[in-house]
Parts: C-alpha cells; sequence; structure tokens
C-alpha cells in the first residue's frame, strides 16, 4: 500500500486517459509455437530453434506453451521439455542466443536454488561487456532430472558491445558521493541503516544505452530515507532519483486500538521488560519513534504488561508481526522475510517528516513504520495503522517482495508489487481468523462507518477506486503524484484475478501457487501477463497442466483480460 496524495483526482484522470490496454500476448497450442500476429516477425533461426524445443516436447511430453514479446521479437516464456536430462544452464544458454536474437551479451548465473518438488530454479543476468543489462533477467527451471521444463524473463536483443566499459570514468565510491551530493542534507556515517551500495548497469536512459550506477542510500535521519539514484558513469550526472518506500495509501490517526488482550513475547534485563522477541530465528523488535520520522527506541515496560495507551499500537505491531512471521514459516517454509531469519523491526507512533501525523505505514527497506493514522485533506479518517493485521501482513509482503521476485515499484510491476502484497493481506488475515472477508485496511479506514475498506478484492471497483479488467487501465506518469504508473490503482486487475482464482479453488492452494510464482517465477520488471505465466506454471508444478487449479488460474486471468 503507498500514500497517493492524488486519490480526490484518480475519478477524473481515469475518465480522462480511458486507455485501454489489452493483452498482446497469448499461450499457443502444441500446433503453433508462436501467436499468429507474432509470426511474421519470427526469423528463421528462432523457428528452428522453437521447433526443435517443440518436436522435443511433443514428443516426450506432450506439451509445449510459448507466450511472445511482441515488442522485441522474443519469447518471454516457454515451457515443455526443453533439453536433455542433466544439462549445463550456461550451454543450454549459449546454444540458444538466436532464440533471444542476441547479437551481443551472455549469462550470468546468480543463484540456483532447489525446493520441495525437486526442481531447481537458476536465475541468470544478461550481460553486455561483463555489465549487467538492468532488468534484463532471465530464469530457467529444471525438474528432478536436471530436465529444463521453462525458462522466464526478459532480454535485450537490441543491445551491442560498444566497448562500454571504456567509457565509465566513475568509481562506486565516486557515484556515491554524487548521490550524497544531490540530497538536500549532508548525511551522517551513523545515520545510515546498511552501507551505501552502487551496482553497474547498462541503462536505457531517454532511448540510449549507457553504463550506470544504481545507487541506494539507506538512512535514518533526518527522515527515514531509501533513496535511489541512477548515475551516468562516464559524466557523473544524476538521470533520475527517488525516495521510493513501499507504503500504504490513504491512513489516518486513531483514537485508541482495539482493547484486546494479547499475549506477546518479551525480554527482561536489568529489571525493565522489552518488546523484543527471540523465540524466532529473527528477533522481533518494536520501537516507539516518539512521534518523529525515524526508528526511536525500543519499547518498555517496568512490569511486563504493556497496557498504557501509548503502548497500544506497539503491541498489535508487536503481536501482528509474529503472526505474518509464523504464516510465512508455517505455510510457506519461509524463515522471516528474506529466508535467511532476519530481525522484524517496527516503529509505531512515526511522525510525518514535513512535521504532523504520519499517515501512512511503510517497508522502508531495513524495517517498517507505522503512524498513527488521522484524517486526511479529504476529511477521511484513519486510526493507528498497525491495528490491521492485513495492513501489516501488506507491509511485510513487500519485504517478500524485495527478497524474491524484486518487483520495480512502477507500472505493471509496481502494480503487481501492491498486488502481492494485498493477497497475502488477505491471505495472512483469513488463516489468523479462519475465513476471508476480502476486504484490505477495513480495521482503520473510517472507523465510524461500519463494512467499508481501502481496498475491495471481490469487486475493486467500489467507490471508484480502482479498474478490474484490463479495459479500465489507467496510465499515469511515473511520478509519485501519479502513483509510480499507477501502482496502487492498476493492482486492483490482478486483485480482481486472485479473487475468482480464490474463490474458484480455496485460499490454500492459492496461498501456494501465489507465494510459489512470487519466489520461483516473477522478476524485477514482470508484467501482467508474466504474472499469468508465472501462476500456470506454479499452478502445473504444483497440480499439473490439466487440473483444475490450472484452469482456475486461466479462467481468473482471462477474466479480467489478460490472457484467453
Amino acid at each position: 500500500m503507498k500514500k497517493i496524495n492524488i486519490m480526490s483526482i484518480l475519478l477524473a484522470t481515469m475518465l480522462t486517459f480511458g486507455v485501454l490496454f489489452t493483452s498482446i500476448i497469448d499461450n499457443v497450442s502444441a500446433n503453433s509455437p508462436i501467436p499468429e500476429t507474432a509470426s511474421k516477425e519470427v526469423n528463421d533461426k528462432q523457428m528452428k530453434k522453437l521447433d526443435k524445443m517443440k518436436e522435443k516436447s511433443l514428443k516426450e511430453k506432450g506439451e509445449f506453451n510459448v507466450s511472445w514479446n511482441e515488442k522485441k521479437g522474443i519469447p518471454r516464456y516457454i515451457s515443455g521439455k526443453l533439453s536433455d536430462e542433466n544439462t549445463d544452464i550456461s550451454s543450454f544458454l549459449e546454444e540458444n542466443k538466436d532464440l533471444f536474437n542476441i547479437v551481443d551479451g551472455d549469462f550470468e548465473i546468480l543463484t540456483s536454488d532447489s525446493d520441495e518438488l525437486g526442481m531447481t530454479h537458476y536465475k541468470t543476468q544478461f550481460t553486455v561487456d561483463g555489465i549487467p543489462v538492468y532488468g534484463a533477467e532471465l530464469t530457467v527451471h529444471t525438474d528432478n532430472s536436471g530436465v529444463i521444463t521453462s525458462l522466464n524473463g526478459q532480454v535485450e536483443p537490441s543491445l551491442v558491445n560498444k566497448k562500454w566499459s571504456k567509457s565509465i570514468k566513475l568509481s562506486s565510491s565516486d557515484s556515491i558521493e554524487v548521490a550524497e551530493n544531490q540530497l538536500s542534507f549532508t548525511p551522517k556515517e551513523d545515520t545510515y541503516t546498511t552501507e551505501p551500495t552502487a551496482d553497474l548497469y547498462m541503462y536505457q536512459h531517454e532511448g540510449k544505452w549507457m553504463p550506470v550506477y544504481i545507487v541506494e542510500l539507506q538512512f535514518l535521519e533526518p527522515y527515514i530515507g531509501r533513496e535511489f539514484s541512477f548515475i551516468d558513469a562516464k559524466k557523473g550526472e544524476v538521470l533520475k532519483s527517488y525516495n521510493r518506500i513501499q507504503d500504504s495509501a490513504e491512513i489516518g490517526t486513531g483514537t485508541g486500538l482495539s482493547g484486546e488482550t494479547r499475549t506477546i513475547n518479551t525480554y527482561l534485563y536489568n529489571g525493565t521488560y522489552y518488546l523484543y522477541d527471540v523465540t524466532r530465528d529473527g528477533i522481533i523488535r518494536t520501537y516507539d519513534a516518539n512521534d518523529r520520522y525515524q526508528t526511536g527506541s525500543l519499547v518498555t515496560d517496568s512490569n511486563n504488561n504493556f497496557n498504557s495507551t501509548r503502548q497500544k499500537a506497539a503491541v498489535d505491531a508487536h503481536y501482528y508481526g509474529g503472526v505474518v512471521y509464523d504464516y510465512f514459516l508455517n505455510k510457506h517454509n519461509r524463515n522471516s522475510f528474506d529466508n535467511r531469519g532476519s530481525d522484524f523491526i517496527s516503529s509505531v507512533h512515526v511522525g510525518d517528516p514535513e512535521g504532523g501525523s504520519y499517515i501512512n505505514a511503510s517497508w522502508v527497506g531495513t524495517q517498517w513504520i507505522y503512524g498513527d493514522g488521522g484524517i486526511t485533506s479529504s476529511g477521511t479518517e484513519y486510526t493507528p495503522f498497525s491495528e490491521s493485521l492485513d495492513v501489516v501482513a501488506h507491509e511485510v509482503t513487500h519485504a517478500v517482495t524485495d527478497y524474491s521476485a524484486n518487483l520495480v515499484y512502477e507500472f505493471q510491476p509496481g502494480a503487481l508489487n501492491e498486488s502481492f502484497s494485498d493477497v497475502f493481506g488477505i491471505l495472512v488475515e483469513a488463516d489468523y481468523e479462519g475465513t476471508p472477508d476480502w476486504l484490505l485496511g477495513e480495521d482503520i479506514y473510517t472507523p465510524d462507518i461500519e463494512g467499508d475498506a481501502m481496498r475491495y478484492m471481490y469487486d475493486p471497483t467500489l467507490n471508484g477506486r480502482q479498474p478490474a479488467h484490463m479495459d479500465d487501465y489507467v496510465s499515469l506518469p511515473n511520478t509519485r503524484e501519479g502513483d509510480w504508473g499507477g501502482v496502487h490503482i492498476n493492482s486492483g486487475i490482478p486483485n480482481k484475478a486472485f479473487y475468482n482464482i480464490a474463490t474458484d479453488i480455496g485460499l490454500e492452494k492459492s496461498g501456494k501457487i501465489y507465494y510459489r510464482a512470487l519466489t520461483r517465477y516473477l522478476n524485477s520488471q514482470s508484467q501482467f501477463i508474466d504474472a499469468r505465466n508465472a501462476l500456470l506454471q506454479a499452478a502445473a508444478d504444483l497440480h499439473g497442466t490439466n487440473s483444475a487449479e490450472y484452469n482456475a488460474v486461466a479462467n481468473g486471468y482471462a477474466s479480467v483480460g489478460i490472457g484467453n
């Protein structure tokens, strides 16, 4: 979720743009390796590779699917029996460069990870002149015999090697200094939550390819920041920058929490009790930001009964943090948000960096922050954000996404980032309460109005907030005022698809399919059609391609205008 300052004009925006975005990529039958509309753009080398894969698949497995990126003229997803047993992944990718029209470049295997089904997933990065290409990621999946069963992602076939490395004039430390200098303040070393990073990429800026450093600065003072800067590695110019905090929309202040008595894990030290839970691999630590935009100090109590008015928001954040941690651990065998047992750090009573109440909740790259809510400029009232389990689960899922698919927070990938957080907000709350209500943020939104919510999964169009079909996709600019290309607006489309799928096959199966798709098959630049492909492949892994679950995914996405 993310606070959207333009909510009051979104209805008008949606009506004004009225842009129709329809799926241009379809899965194909065994009789045709690619869609008819795309086949005119396929060259002989590509067709030869596709025919070879198709022949092997139909002979030995009986199925073959391709999803085509017509804009780039290359496949974005292929499944079938694509290789022999124990195939060397690097050799396979090298031998199939023609399939992707690659002129220059190589694939570097970043990670390989085996799962409970015996499959192994290889994440690769496409590089040119030894430099990673931004967003060009391909994932290769093998079964327990080492047979490649699918691949998905994208590359950049048009990018040629112009000896880009020779044009690099800045070092990584130089680029960090440039990024720091563009800030409105001089950061102090002790305010950084992690060491600044500068990663070199090939990046297309205003239609031109160039090597850039992508610098990330995470700090606590004078505000909690996660600043990204794209620095021209030759000239040292800042191409673009933003403070991209993944946060919640339209949140407000509250006058008190639910009043429920909770059992929480605390820590005793020198006669003082702390909201510091050491019962899991990852320690759950909860802070009071003291009405500032910072981490703050650990919440304490003298008698281990955290019941003061000031402590209630912290109790909810602490308790719900444990609920969400346990959901991912028990349902998906994921140990903390990064699957490495890292600490769960939350701050409540966070103030707005510009003063006043912070009407928001956020994942800031290292921790979660929750404001006390309040009344927005449009008169909408919210209670403290940590009061809502689905909001906490939503924000934690942003962190899970960061450490798996890493969906970039703009346009369709950003809308998927938001949608998957909404999905797991529903799943976690339903698992905790025993039944879904298909509402997001209902516990904190307009407390005097019964039954309303921030978002409605069963009908995203309620209150005119979101589209529920690609026919109504809203085109917005990639700015904060434009909701980073409509990440909160257009997430209604995949949200509606999830509702259709989950009501067909149930939350238990849907949750496993969605988790597998997020952590195994999606990547940073995935579009809506890629999410459909990823979910179909996850359903096929778990239940088979002729299963009711597979068909439920296909039908759920087709119902919102994505795929057949």
